[in-house]
């Protein structure tokens, strides 16, 4: 019997566990219970039909309808503070409900349910397209990490009819849940057990790396006290932990995201995948990525720092690196976006590369 993953606490319950909500007019009395618990005619124990929401049993936050029954994949995302995060995330999501929509078929993003709507908007969409400012660290929007961690929930929805291999529900539609979490805090002691659930959850990963962190760790360049290896290893420790074969190399596909990617753009050469945009029309563009992830790989050995990639391919079967610019130029001022404004560089290849692994979204080349 399928079970379905709480994306607030990421229990896992059989759809009969779930619990269901007395109705406002059993008043004083009102209750929460099993859903298993429903009298024949589908009535609380007070005799009344009661909400239609199911509720977590263990966090009791709500479940949308179209989570529970739909299939879903949750996927992770884990970095330094100092990597753009949180900018990413905003900017995707933008990207993807506009221009990226736009040229893949029509395909839709809608945010699921009140909390994850104003989250963004709150947290992403005001700062960056309003305010014209990159949003707080996640450690400042948030605090402590604790049980209530609110994830983005979004469904992409495919103007297509065939079923999509491995999602229930909709055929045209494929439920995300997406995470962001603070970098330094996430690292922490305390923090150990609610990460360790967060990834194992996880249908996939995204590793997010600050291209100025990669530079400064090189060889030839001093210092910066960052290891860029460190999350590898937090990362994978972490997944073997709910790992079946804690020995073996990982299953879950790892996206590795090297963020402000403008950086050290001049460093390839002209004819260079990372010199032009992605385009993905209507489908994954999987020899476009190969290309980059080769030209990535490269730098990285021309740089000294191909340990990082071995590190990351002894730990996982799968994994693909990524160059991404979420603003297309340094902010100005500190937080403030440039005169010039926006302007996304392949931010949505990691994500429809983990879609196109999960069988959401056609590929034109063979998965890796």
């Amino acid at each position: 019997m399928p079970v379905v993953t709480c994306p607030f606490c990421f229990t896992q319950t059989k759809p009969k566990s779930l619990f269901i909500r007395c109705a406002p007019i059993c008043g004083s009395d009102s209750t929460e219970f099993p859903a298993s618990s429903l009298s024949r005619d589908r009535l609380c124990p007070h005799g009344q039909r009661p909400q239609a929401r199911r509720l977590c049993p263990e966090c009791r936050r709500d479940l949308l309808r179209e989570y529970v029954e739909g299939d879903h994949r949750m996927i992770a995302m884990i970095g330094d503070q100092a990597s753009g995060k949180s900018t990413y995330v905003g900017v995707l999501v933008h990207e993807l409900q506009r221009q990226v929509g736009e040229r893949f078929n029509g395909l839709a993003l809608d945010l699921l349910g009140e909390e994850s709507r104003e989250y963004y908007d709150r947290s992403f969409g005001a700062p960056l397209y309003q305010q014209q400012r990159t949003p707080q660290p996640t450690r400042a929007l948030r605090g402590q990490m604790t049980k209530r961690h609110d994830p983005l929930m979004f469904a992409l929805r495919f103007p297509r009819q065939r079923a999509i291999p491995g999602f229930g529900g909709d055929p045209r539609t494929a439920l995300t849940v997406f995470y962001d979490t603070a970098g330094e805090e996430s690292l922490r002691p305390e923090n150990m057990e609610f990460l360790t659930n967060y990834l194992g959850a996880a249908s996939g990963v995204l590793l997010v790396v600050d291209a100025g962190t990669l530079i400064g760790a090189s060889p030839e360049a001093s210092r910066t006290g960052r290891d860029p290896i460190r999350p590898v290893h937090v990362l994978a420790e972490h997944l073997r932990e709910t790992s079946r074969r804690p020995r073996a190399r990982l299953k879950t596909p790892l996206a590795v995201v090297i963020t402000k990617i403008d950086l050290i753009r001049e460093d390839f050469e002209t004819t260079s995948a990372l010199r032009r945009e992605s385009r993905h029309d209507g489908y994954f563009d999987d020899a476009d990525s190969r290309e980059v992830h080769e030209e990535l790989r490269s730098w990285l050995g021309e740089h000294g720092l191909l340990h990082v990639d071995r590190s990351i391919a002894t730990n996982f079967a799968t994994h693909r690196w990524f160059g991404v610019s979420a603003l297309g130029h340094a902010p100005t001022g500190g937080d403030d976006i440039a005169a010039a404004g926006i302007h996304p560089y392949r931010v949505e290849d990691p994500m429809l590369w983990l879609l196109a692994r999960f069988g959401a979204v056609k590929t034109n080349g063979g998965r890796r």
